[in-house]
């Protein structure tokens, strides 16, 4: 019998990476999707996925917005951790609909789409955030803009992290609606964690170190002080890449 074969979207990523060694040593097969395949590929020389080598593959899916994205890549799989959406830089405040929205929200229930038409897909598994939870009366985690409610997605201001928690909620909702309303054979499920800390395997060069959530960690070791509160607890890159896992 063979293994259960998973794809995994933003293996490339923090917690992608992390979470495809997790997937590979509990015996899993795995199918890796970036925009790029070279970038895809490249993980093979990484140390941690060089014992697994015979049980991973690589597509490419250049554009996730596209109509059928995904089709190819999901073809035979057992199971999808779908964990490709853009996380917030300052530069994307500058049309936030193109690059934080559209990716999140399009991306996800594109995935969806792909896999309700697979006769092999059983569970899908979205890494979201805590940023789709409420917060507190008062929060200043806020800001201006109340994403108390679902928010809509042409109002949303040009600031890439009003604008990061809204594509998170509005993604959320999205896949929960085509769950609802198109009942696929397979069931979902999301996965909210908040700050992600830990060993970054493909970060190689000292000025990649900030990217991602991981400037939180580096920037209290280096005694800088941001420009807004982030008020939400942090959690293990490792204890993610196992949730993830285990929620097959």
């Amino acid at each position: 019998m063979s293994k259960p074969l998973v794809l995994i979207t933003r293996a490339t990523g923090h917690i992608g990476f992390r979470t495809l060694v997790f997937a590979l040593q509990a015996g899993y097969r795995t199918r890796v999707s970036s925009r790029k395949l070279a970038q895809a590929e490249a993980l093979k020389h990484a140390e941690s996925i060089k014992p697994y080598l015979d049980s991973i593959e690589f597509v490419e899916v250049p554009d996730i917005l596209a109509d059928g994205a995904f089709d190819e890549a999901v073809r035979d799989v057992d199971y999808i951790l779908h964990l490709a959406s853009p996380i917030p830089t300052p530069e994307f405040a500058a049309d936030v609909k193109k690059h934080l929205l559209d990716p999140a929200i399009k991306g996800t229930v594109g995935m969806l789409r792909s896999a309700a038409k697979s006769k092999s897909v059983k569970r899908v598994v979205i890494t979201s955030s805590i940023a789709i939870l409420d917060p507190k009366p008062g929060s200043s985690i806020v800001g201006p803009y109340d994403l108390a409610a679902v928010p809509d997605a042409d109002k949303v201001p040009a600031d890439e992290w009003i604008a990061y928690r809204a594509s998170k909620r509005l993604a959320y909702h999205a896949a929960e609606n085509f769950m609802a309303s198109k009942q696929p054979t397979f069931d979902l499920v999301n996965i909210l964690p908040s700050y992600v800390q830990g060993r970054n395997e493909l970060v190689t060069r000292k000025e990649d170190v900030h990217n991602g959530s991981n400037d939180v960690m580096m920037d209290l070791v280096l005694g800088a002080k941001g420009g807004r509160p982030r008020k939400a607890n942090t959690v293990f890159v490792d204890d993610v890449a196992k949730v993830e896992v285990l929620a097959l």
